[in-house]
C-alpha cells in the first residue's frame, strides 16, 4: 500500500491553486478569474463554451491579463464557439498581474448570446 504524504503549509509560501469561473455575455468587463500574486505562476486555462454564441456581431471573449487582455486565448479564436466546445490554454502569468476574461458586447446588438465556464489551475514557478 502506498500513502500520499502530504507537505507541510509554510506562512507566506504559495501553493498551486485552482478556480472555476462562469462568464456571461452580460457580465461587466473585465471578469477576474485569479487574482493578483507576489510571484509568476504557471497556469492551465480551460474554457468550456455553455452558451452559443450569437446574435448581431456576437460577443467577444478575451482570456489573459489586467496588461494582455488576449494573452491567453484570443476571441478570434472563442468567436464561433458553439455549447460544449472546450478551448484550453497556458503560460506564465507573472507576479502582480490578474487572470482575467474580458467581455465585448459585440457592438451592443439585441439578442447577443454566449458564455463560458473557465477554469484555471495555477502553480508557482519559484
Amino acid at each position: 500500500m502506498t500513502k500520499l504524504a502530504l507537505s507541510k503549509v509554510v506562512p507566506g509560501v504559495s501553493y498551486a491553486t485552482g478556480q472555476v469561473v462562469d462568464v456571461d455575455n452580460a457580465d461587466v468587463s473585465p471578469v477576474t478569474v485569479l487574482g493578483i500574486d507576489a510571484v509568476d505562476r504557471a497556469v492551465i486555462i480551460v474554457a468550456v463554451c455553455t452558451e452559443t454564441l450569437g446574435g448581431g456581431y456576437g460577443p467577444q471573449f478575451d482570456i489573459g491579463t489586467d496588461d494582455d487582455d488576449d494573452a491567453f486565448i484570443d476571441q478570434t479564436v472563442l468567436a464561433a464557439a458553439v455549447a460544449g466546445d472546450v478551448f484550453v490554454g497556458a503560460g506564465l502569468l507573472e507576479a502582480g498581474l490578474e487572470l482575467q476574461v474580458t467581455v465585448g458586447d459585440g457592438g451592443g446588438d439585441p439578442g447577443v448570446t454566449g458564455a463560458f465556464q473557465v477554469s484555471v489551475i495555477a502553480a508557482p514557478t519559484a
